[in-house]
């Protein structure tokens, strides 16, 4: 395991070993949006990894504990009318939570102030602490808060509401577009492995992906299970690079 630099190590390392099948990858969509975004990163993702399989669909929310906030509409009225009040946190400059904060605001004519943590943990933290008022983050990670009622959920993305909170309606049932592409846990071998490995990993993968177990274990945590054959994969990590790197260029948003 090797973390840091936003994944960048792990993700270096990877493109620069062996391919023969005993290293491997778990990353994020943050792996697509960084380049999209114009990041400088070691490594091409396009050129250096081969997708195996879609793990897990990971929604973003919009979530707060302000107790004057009791809709999305209500934090669109506030934060019009003074944005210096509600900055949102992120967990992360350049992630899925940082971009759809961009979008979002953008499209509600909302100035406010991005705090980026080091993850979704300590935002949480800082948010049921009172150090920040709304944020952007991820449903998993918030899924436990938000079921002790700690935190309140107003939106999720996606094209459809999440199995796991289906009586909080999606950004776009709410008005909001671009909202509804969903981020990912993915797995991803060095370029060159052969295909003949390639295929065994992906088979395996996705034979344990399909247990019933797994499933209700992914819906739990607040993922989406995957669906749809593992080899979709591939052309995902395509569609994902040219559909981020509209919505950024659209939305002039910028990684810090």
């Amino acid at each position: 395991n090797r973390a840091g630099a936003g994944g960048m190590i792990g993700n270096q390392a990877v493109a620069r070993a062996a391919p023969d099948g005993y290293t491997l990858l778990m990353s994020i969509s943050q792996l697509v949006q960084a380049p999209a975004l114009g990041m400088k990163v070691p490594y091409d993702v396009q050129k250096d990894f081969v997708p195996l399989v879609r793990v897990a669909g990971a929604l973003s929310i919009f979530a707060t504990t302000d107790p004057a906030i009791k809709s999305l509409k209500d934090y669109i009225i506030l934060a019009q009318a003074n944005a210096a009040k509600y900055p949102y946190g992120t967990y992360g400059a350049g992630t899925s939570s940082h971009i759809y904060a961009e979008v979002f605001n953008a499209q509600h004519k909302i100035k406010a102030t991005q705090i980026p943590y080091k993850g979704a943990a300590p935002l949480l933290t800082d948010m049921m602490g009172g150090q920040v008022p709304v944020a952007f983050t991820d449903l998993a990670t918030t899924l436990p808060h938000i079921r002790s009622g700690k935190v309140k959920v107003f939106a999720v993305t996606g094209p459809r509401r999440s199995a796991a909170l289906p009586d909080v309606p999606t950004f776009a049932e709410q008005g909001a577009s671009d909202m509804d592409v969903v981020g990912w846990y993915g797995m991803f071998a060095p370029a060159k492995t052969p295909k003949d490995v390639v295929d065994k990993i992906r088979t395996t993968l996705d034979k344990v992906l399909r247990l019933p177990e797994v499933q209700a274990k992914l819906t739990g945590f607040g993922l989406e299970p995957p669906s749809g054959p593992p080899e979709d994969f591939a052309k995902r990590i395509e569609n994902d690079l040219a559909y981020w790197r509209r919505v950024v260029n659209d939305n002039h948003i910028k990684a810090e």
